[in-house]
């Protein structure tokens, strides 16, 4: 086999396209045998020179992932070069290096790495540009370079002097880190209060790309209080009045409860009393037919009535429309794509769902009746049917919205009063998942111990639980059943 060094020397000496290519086909062969060659490649100008190719992409994977990370002291020269490639793809493969990498590598923890990475954001190409936020978020957690003067202005720069697109990849950064605490959302707070700032544009696109930014903020009680601080709330509720008015603001109705549906899930309350305003935007995109809204919609009434407190608080602030909503969406999931109907779903399983382990709170529980008989009546065929469908997402989804009922009296009799439905949670025979026959004996555990069966019922209920979820009748019970 021709040595690693003779091989790349013929790159220098050939302008053939077709003899460069064949030298690439030789070189790539020569790794497959002796990886440690990878150094002696990539410290090469003339192959680098003539990356330009298919098989010089794949010889550039090859000595990347044959690079030592921990002890190799040439790993930064090696990633700085490659990264200022001319080639896009080029590139690419540094990126990818880098983003596995990182945690591992204490070479590629310099401030070098963060200009290089900065450089990357500005790229047209989304496979550089994109990793390069997560990448810089990483570099920054590490706090000697979050305060370098250095770091700051070249961000700053990137958002002054590039477009859009590129400024809200520094936001996107900057939320990353800010995520990381309070002290980190302080250093941050030269970058957030531009991001907020491009709230008071008038260009809807960018607006709604800095929604699903800041939206990562609200999961944090302390970069909740910080926007609210910063108006950010009340700027957006102001848009929600003006929805009627200006037709351009109802684009913004996706991102708008994306945002809140961040803030519902975690800290529901805060929507409830500080912008009563948002339940009615939340109600008129679940009765409209929207599939787009509904989806963040369905997934925001969800969270908000997961607890207690949201149940508690829908109910007595509209009963009649809460009730309104729930009855629209449960006769129009059938039209509903599969996705949107396990969404709808989840939704109804957050809904009904209490606490097993909690004290029972008398006026939930007569609340998620009421909405029980409005939506289904007295049985669960709607439900049965759902766990029966031969989608494996919506049936699944079905088996968690019966879990939630049936922790209720209501759902326990609704159970004992639909035709078939015991015998078939009964059915071992059934073709389910492994997590719908964990969900399925959790469902039985607990109807065992309830009064709404007859005895006989009962006893069936109790003989499945003490077998366990995992047992397999014999076929000689199976004959027996069957006379």
């Amino acid at each position: 086999m021709e040595s690693i060094d003779l091989l790349l020397k013929a790159l220098e000496t050939t302008g053939n396209d077709e003899t460069i290519q064949e030298k690439l086909n030789e070189i790539k062969k020569h790794l497959i045998h002796c990886a440690e060659s990878s150094k002696n490649v990539l410290n090469s100008k003339e192959f680098l020179r003539n990356a330009n190719s298919e098989v010089a992409y794949d010889i550039l994977e090859m000595c990347m992932t044959n690079l030592k990370i921990n002890d190799e002291p040439d790993l930064f020269d090696i990633t700085e070069m490659i990264l200022k490639h001319p080639n896009a793809k080029v590139k690419t493969v540094a990126v990818r290096f880098v983003e596995k990498n990182l945690q591992h590598s204490t070479a590629l923890h310099k401030l070098q790495t963060i200009m290089m990475f900065i450089e990357c954001l500005k790229s047209n190409e989304t496979s550089i540009g994109i990793p390069s936020i997560q990448i810089l978020i990483e570099l920054l957690k590490l706090q000697n370079f979050i305060d370098d003067p250095a770091v700051k202005k070249q961000l700053l720069s990137t958002i002054e002097n590039e477009d859009d697109v590129i400024a809200l990849r520094v936001y996107s950064v900057a939320v990353g880190v800010a995520k990381g605490g309070s002290k980190e959302l302080e250093k941050m707070e030269y970058l957030l209060e531009k991001c907020i700032n491009e709230m008071n544009k008038e260009d809807v696109l960018v607006l709604m790309n800095v929604l699903e930014i800041l939206k990562e903020l609200c999961l944090t009680s302390f970069g909740l209080v910080y926007l609210e601080n910063k108006g950010v709330f009340d700027n957006l509720v102001k848009r929600i009045d003006r929805i009627n008015e200006d037709p351009l603001v109802s684009i913004l109705v996706p991102g708008l409860m994306k945002f809140f549906g961040n803030v519902a899930a975690v800290f529901p309350e805060k929507i409830f009393n500080a912008y009563p305003a948002l339940i009615n935007t939340l109600y008129n995109c679940l009765l409209g037919d929207d599939f787009q809204l509904l989806y963040t919609a369905l997934d925001t009434l969800g969270h908000l009535t997961r607890h207690e407190y949201g149940k508690i608080t829908l109910d007595s602030l509209n009963t009649e429309q809460c009730v309104k909503v729930l009855v629209h969406v449960s006769k129009t999931i059938p039209n509903y794509p599969t996705d949107l109907k396990v969404r709808a779903i989840n939704c109804f399983e957050n809904v009904f769902w209490i606490d097993p382990m909690s004290s029972r709170n008398n006026q939930v529980n007569y609340i998620c009746q009421k909405w029980f008989s409005s939506i289904f009546g007295s049985d669960l065929m709607v439900v049965i049917n759902f766990c029966k469908n031969a989608f494996e997402d919506i049936s699944t989804s079905a088996f968690k919205l019966l879990r939630s009922l049936i922790y209720h009296d209501f759902g326990q009799r609704a159970v004992a009063a639909t035709g078939g439905f015991v015998e078939y949670l009964l059915d071992r025979n059934s073709n389910i998942t492994l997590e719908v026959k964990q969900i399925k004996y959790e469902i039985i555990e607990v109807l065992a111990e309830s009064n709404a069966f007859e005895a006989a019922v009962t006893l069936q209920l109790q003989k499945y639980v003490r077998e366990g979820f995992n047992y397999v009748q014999g076929v000689t019970e199976i004959a027996f059943e069957s006379t």
